[in-house]
């Protein structure tokens, strides 16, 4: 490693729930084939790393931060956590994913050490935990954005519930128990009580999106249920996962919003495009709406049991640079910022440790020892210690997301 700015290469993953056209326009692919882009990684992850650029030769980021953890980490990132431990993502979601729950650091180590002891391989499909680490996550909207996001405070719920005939005992149901004892019946039920429960609104949801009743999208939960049925058509029975849209709080962020979600929250991902940042782990536990393994006992036991107020971010302004914004998030694993450059407008960046910027609109010029020119899409790593100057080129502003350690 004979210099610490280079630009950088992230990998596509061609999930089915990926859009067609957005991470293709973005990077500047062409995609005669249809093929949906769902996410684009930026990052040193083992099964799907980032690979430098320098000069004709592309380089793995995972092997060079494994070849040199000192100079590219710096010694603090290096001594706490021992790789890059963040992941930065562009993520374009068509179709809604799974009802999923992270777990916490500590839930996460003993369930790994469990199915190891158990000799469960690690890409088995139903093997629950990847890795020792814990997935918290935050998102800035970059278009219109839908999700479910925690479980609703408690008159929310209880009269989504009472609205509906069918689920009137439901709303009894959580009078008496609370949100465990709700989400576990419904969870634990037999498929033909959640069948008896649900086809009546599965019906007339249906009948309300083929006649185009709705405005779209909205947060009308049926309209959301009447999607995934399309997405996912039943087979035999309904999927439990549809319980979900009446108990969780379903979320629109502008773009340039942020949300958090930490351990313990049930969340969805359901309609637009957003950049992503989390801790460099697999481990998801599902809940519905997915073909993947889905096992509930184990989804129990890492749920936060308790409402939740959705909050969305708004970004704060950087101490280091005028330019710069910051969006909090309580972890030590990562940080997001974004810069907004007015042409010919500079800014002077320093690297804490392994930091990525990622160019989303304009031009910009990065300036070391050498000069290096990106446009929309483009990105460059930086190592510890790296200090560049950035111009905004053109003239329209540059839009940059900067992803990094936050500094203790």
């Amino acid at each position: 490693m004979h210099k610490k700015l280079y630009p950088v290469i992230g990998k596509v993953q061609h999930y089915d729930w990926g859009g067609y056209e957005f991470i293709p326009q973005l990077l500047r692919i062409e995609n005669p084939q249809h093929k949906p882009y769902a996410e684009y990684w930026l990052g040193a992850h083992q099964a799907a790393s980032a690979e430098l650029i320098d000069q004709s030769h592309r380089c793995s980021l995972y092997a060079c931060i494994q070849q040199y953890p000192v100079d590219t980490l710096g010694p603090a990132v290096e001594r706490q956590f021992g790789h890059l431990p963040y992941l930065l993502k562009i993520l374009d979601v068509r179709q809604m994913l799974s009802i999923q729950v992270h777990p916490t650091k500590e839930a996460a180590i003993a369930g790994f050490e469990k199915e190891q002891r158990a000799g469960i391989p690690l890409d088995a499909p139903q093997r629950n935990f990847k890795d020792r680490n814990h997935k918290p996550e935050l998102m800035v909207a970059l278009s219109d954005f839908w999700l479910l996001h925690g479980f609703r405070p408690e008159a929310d719920l209880w009269n989504a519930l009472e609205k509906i005939p069918s689920f009137r005992g439901l709303a009894k149901r959580f009078q008496q128990a609370g949100y465990r004892g709700l989400y576990e019946e419904l969870m634990l039920m037999s498929p033909e009580q959640a069948d008896a429960l649900l086809w009546p609104i599965v019906k007339d949801a249906t009948r309300r999106l083929e006649s185009e009743a709705w405005p779209v999208p909205n947060d009308d939960p049926a309209y959301w249920l009447a999607l995934a049925v399309r997405q996912h058509p039943p087979g035999k029975h309904l999927d439990k996962g549809l319980f979900s849209f009446f108990l969780m709080n379903i979320v629109h962020l502008q773009p340039g919003e942020a949300i958090f979600q930490g351990a313990g929250v049930l969340h969805a991902y359901l309609r637009g495009q957003n950049v992503e940042i989390m801790a460099n782990s697999d481990n998801v536990l599902r809940g519905g709406l997915t073909t993947k393994h889905v096992d509930i006992p184990e989804l129990l036991q890492h749920i936060q049991f308790a409402p939740v107020q959705p909050q969305p971010i708004h970004p704060i302004q950087a101490r280091e640079n005028a330019a710069e914004q910051l969006f909090p998030a309580p972890v030590a694993d990562f940080q997001l910022s974004r810069i907004i450059l007015a042409p010919g407008q500079h800014a002077t960046l320093k690297a804490h440790t392994t930091e990525i910027l990622l160019v989303l609109e304009g031009h910009l010029i990065v300036q070391n020892s050498d000069d290096l020119v990106l446009s929309a899409g483009q990105s460059v790593v930086m190592f510890y210690g790296e200090t560049i100057d950035c111009v905004a080129q053109g003239e329209v502003p540059a839009l940059i997301y900067r992803a990094t350690v936050p500094q203790h």
